[in-house]
């Protein structure tokens, strides 16, 4: 649904996304959210240098798209609850604490004057700068796949909901899950 690039905004870590294709946005706000995709990774084996691909999910949530206070938005009573899918669907990764940067930033170089943007580059093994992922999604990506930050060479990630399906109900009859028509329409299809 979505493909993610940290992007540094006022001292928030924010995931760029492009979305694509039809959906009911509005249920994305206030969600606990994580990523799940596929990551090229860089591997030496005798010398050589390979890239292969992992499929990773990263369970605990770690983004979620705020909406703002009841009390600041008096319109949404009567005009209902609008947003711009372009500047209101972010999410929002991390903060950038001032610690974190430097811990950060020790390992890949000075960040100038406070800068956050300095953090975002990292010196992979191929000698060139990545520019593209921050190191602090490239840190929870690496941690899950049992690699270096900088032997992840790039990958396509969707941002998902962490909330499991379940039955549930008074009288257990009711499944309660996400995507259910699109599980349920492939389902059906594979079995005719």
């Amino acid at each position: 649904m979505w493909q993610l690039v940290v992007v540094v905004k006022g001292g928030i870590l924010e995931v760029g996304v492009q979305i694509y294709g039809g959906g009911l946005w509005h249920t994305w706000f206030d969600r606990d959210l994580t990523v799940a995709g596929r990551v090229i990774v860089r591997e030496e084996n005798a010398g050589s240098v390979s890239y292969s691909h992992h499929l990773v999910r990263i369970e605990e949530p770690i983004m979620r798209i705020p909406t703002l206070a009841i009390h600041l938005d008096k319109t949404v009573s009567s005009d209902g609850f609008k947003f711009n899918n372009e500047t209101h669907l972010i999410p929002i990764l991390a903060t950038s604490l001032k610690g974190e940067l430097k811990k950060l930033s020790s390992e890949n170089g000075p960040v100038e004057n406070g800068n956050q943007t300095d953090v975002n580059k990292a010196i992979d093994k191929t000698g060139t700068t990545n520019t593209k992922h921050h190191l602090l999604l490239l840190q929870l990506l690496s941690s899950k796949l049992g690699c270096e930050p900088d032997d992840i060479y790039d990958f396509e990630l969707q941002a998902c909901d962490t909330q499991p399906s379940t039955v549930g109900g008074a009288a257990r009859e009711f499944i309660f899950s996400g995507r259910l028509d699109n599980l349920c329409m492939s389902f059906c299809s594979l079995k005719v």
